[in-house]
């Protein structure tokens, strides 16, 4: 991550790992599943780094824990929720067992975030679409956007 752009790298990461996971949804043998899984985590070990650095570059030192710890809350949060979307996927009737369709459907949500991630996150905070807009919200040198 420190030779490519952060959001770039992290859009690539989201977007493959979208694709892996509908993938996931085809499989149907363990070798299979465990190669891809595999993968997977491969992928997800640089969200966090990702995220963290992302959270260095735009807020200022002392906002950065309660920013942190923000991203740690809203996980378990999104986690409550994802046992309700796995319920609501569940209950598709389809050619596919339902497990099938938790994969694709997640993978493909995952796979359109990606998308807006590598080509909507800014590279930092001087470079943010929020100073083309909004000129007056522009910050001098010492100080980050935050948002």
């Amino acid at each position: 991550m420190q030779k490519f752009s952060v959001p770039k790298w992290l859009g690539a990461n989201i977007m493959i790992w979208g694709g892996i996971c509908m993938a996931l949804g085809g499989c149907n043998n363990f070798p299979s599943l465990a190669a891809l899984r595999f993968i997977l985590g491969m992928l997800e070990s640089c969200s966090t780094p990702a995220y963290l650095l992302i959270t260095q570059m735009w807020y200022k030192i002392e906002e950065q824990p309660i920013r942190i710890g923000h991203w740690s809350t809203f996980l378990g949060l999104a986690n409550s929720f994802g046992g309700l979307l796995a319920y609501g996927i569940g209950n598709i009737h389809g050619g596919l067992e339902p497990w099938r369709y938790q994969f694709i459907v997640i993978g493909s949500f995952s796979a359109a975030w990606g998308l807006i991630v590598f080509f909507f996150l800014a590279e930092n905070p001087a470079t943010a679409l929020v100073h083309t807009l909004y000129p007056h919200h522009s910050t001098n040198n010492s100080q980050t956007l935050a948002l």
